[in-house]
């Protein structure tokens, strides 16, 4: 498992006065992307002539980010299978970590030159931890 944390700012938040939609999203993208340069799984990637784009995203909210709140992100890969890696999310705010969201997101490993699916190399489930 990998945590992100980010704090809500003012740009963050729709006329409601709390987080937009969206800003999950890109959280979710933040955390990706700093759990596979922990790992070193873009640097592999690079090396590989892969790189990675989402098919698919899926997000529960539960209750509101607001103004002021650290929130964390805690991300993990569920499963790699074939070309396709599925990453989870849990949402928490972090000063008394209740859920605000949990989410998935359904990657695809693409060929870089042909821009087409390709399968993900073994050593990928090792350096996340994933389960066989």
């Amino acid at each position: 498992m990998h945590i992100y944390r980010t704090q809500v700012t003012d740009q963050d938040l729709d006329h409601n006065h709390h987080v937009n939609n969206v800003v999950y999203i890109q959280w979710m993208q933040n955390a990706a992307e700093d759990h596979g340069q922990t790992a070193g799984i873009i640097e592999l990637s690079d090396k590989d002539n892969g790189t990675w784009f989402v098919r698919e995203h899926n997000i529960v909210y539960k209750q509101p980010a607001m103004p002021g709140d650290e929130v964390m992100i805690e991300t993990w890969i569920e499963n790699i299978k074939g070309f396709q890696s599925l990453r989870k999310y849990e949402i928490k705010r972090t000063s008394d970590q209740v859920l605000l969201a949990s989410a998935y997101t359904n990657w695809v490993y693409v060929d870089k030159d042909q821009g087409k699916p390709k399968k993900i190399p073994a050593e990928f489930k090792n350096m996340f931890n994933c389960p066989a």
